[in-house]
């Protein structure tokens, strides 16, 4: 899912036909597809290998297993790791541990459904494991910028009122851009603002170029409890022709790679309506509300099989760990900075 995801209506769920429910496979069907790959890689007949026989005496090395495991999260949705089958090392174990997945899996759909939070509108939500540990490393270093997004646009002939109502239109869309991070009983979630702000104007400092007063602007580390989660800057120069620009900075903990690309493209197709153009509907997709993964994440992880993944990492890391001797004195490398530039459709200039 996306951390922002695409914003497309969805269907109205038909209150009078329910769906059936998918019936899960039986042990006999799991263990028949754990038996059609190892007798597709040995050149065997199915019949002629063991349900109750151990996986490695009959053929299943790292590649068998390579492919097993793919095949079975392919049909089953269950993900098994090389150690699984040491540990359920005949077909029978394998599938009965691979049907107990799935009925775990079933369970938390169910629940998901009972403790979900609205998918649309809401204005309030605890946040996933992944921003829980971005939320702390930024609590141990708040001067930090590393988790900064940064998105910039040089902008001409443009209808500025439209830029600007295309921003609103963003973050009515997507409240969590105008979220702070707050904390109760040591429990963080994000909480979105009422009103959204009016854009700053930042003017380039005379004798510094444009490009570097932004990335100046860029590195602004956040205060995720005392300011929103996204900046929206213009950014001015006072040149012979002056130039404008549209700077966006989002904290890491909204937005991942994937989610700034659905932003600019949001952006821009929020300003087309504004300034009056037809805009093409995207095609229908299932939004996909991030904080319905994080109910279906609690659940998870609240589950029997969540226990177990858990128990098993703090089991792995208990004790003294390896120390991973790296070299610190190698001259660190400079990033290099690159830039990507392109120009908008004529209709837009017109506006």
């Amino acid at each position: 899912r996306h951390w922002i995801a695409p914003d497309t209506a969805q269907p109205v769920p038909d209150t009078e036909q329910v769906p059936t429910p998918t019936p899960l496979p039986d042990r006999v069907a799991v263990s028949d597809l754990i038996l059609g790959v190892i007798a597709q890689e040995q050149g065997v007949a199915p019949a002629s290998l063991d349900r109750d026989a151990g996986l490695r005496a009959q053929g299943v090395d790292s590649m068998v297993a390579l492919r097993l495991t793919h095949l079975v999260r392919e049909q089953t949705g269950v993900s098994l790791s090389h150690a699984d089958l040491d540990v359920y090392d005949t077909p029978h174990k394998l599938a009965d541990y691979v049907l107990s997945c799935m009925q775990e899996e079933a369970v938390v759909e169910t629940e998901d459904e009972a403790i979900a939070l609205p998918a649309t509108g809401h204005q309030r939500s605890p946040l996933s494991e992944n921003q829980i540990g971005l939320w702390i490393t930024k609590r141990l270093h708040p001067q930090t910028s590393h988790y900064n997004v940064p998105l910039a646009f040089r902008l001409q002939g443009l209808n500025w009122d439209a830029v600007e109502q295309a921003r609103a239109t963003l973050i009515q869309r997507y409240p969590l851009l105008n979220a702070r991070v707050l904390e109760q009983d040591g429990e963080p979630y994000w909480q979105a603002e009422p009103d959204i702000p009016p854009m700053l104007t930042q003017q380039v400092p005379d004798g510094m170029e444009a490009m570097d007063f932004m990335r100046q602007r860029a590195r602004q580390p956040f205060d995720l409890a005392s300011e929103t989660l996204a900046r929206f800057e213009w950014v001015c120069t006072d040149a012979a022709e002056p130039e404008r620009f549209l700077c966006i900075v989002v904290h890491h903990i909204a937005v991942d790679g994937v989610a700034m690309v659905v932003l600019a493209q949001a952006l821009w197709q929020a300003y087309a309506a504004a300034a009056g153009e037809p805009v093409e509907p995207d095609p229908a997709v299932v939004a996909a509300d991030y904080a319905d993964f994080v109910a279906w994440e609690r659940a998870w992880i609240a589950s029997e099989r969540g226990q177990r993944q858990r128990a098993y990492w703090l089991d792995r890391l208990s004790g003294e760990l390896p120390v991973l001797d790296l070299c610190t004195t190698r001259e660190k490398a400079h990033p290099v900075s690159r830039s990507l530039t392109a120009t908008l459709p004529l209709a837009l200039h017109t506006a």
